[in-house]
């Protein structure tokens, strides 16, 4: 079982893997294109493809994380709401990581 569950694609995303790689923090990165799977660090478990809130229940209902950090981009509101809405329904805590205009990686 993985610790947490990060939905990326973005830069924060593969920061956040790098760190738990890094700490020996086992994590699933879930990221919706090719391009986002090839961001994230080797070793770590990616998930690649676009997913429904019912298909995001239905994982985190299964694979039962103490965590989500949905670290999608800031325009991906659809996928945003589908994540808190998932995490909502499995009793999953749910933590955004906002990107403020002046950020610069």
């Amino acid at each position: 079982m993985s610790e947490i569950l990060i939905f990326g694609g973005t830069t924060e995303g593969r920061k956040l893997a790098e760190f738990c790689e890094e700490s020996g923090i086992s994590a699933v990165v879930s990221v919706a294109t090719d391009y986002g799977a090839g961001l994230v660090p080797a070793g770590t478990e990616v998930l690649c493809g676009r997913k429904t809130a019912e298909e995001m229940q239905n994982f985190l209902h299964i694979q039962k994380f103490s965590a989500v950090i949905d670290a999608t981009h800031p325009y991906a509101q659809e996928a945003t709401a589908n994540i808190r809405a998932a995490c909502t329904a499995c009793g999953v805590p749910y933590y955004r990581v906002i990107r403020t205009s002046g950020d610069i990686f």
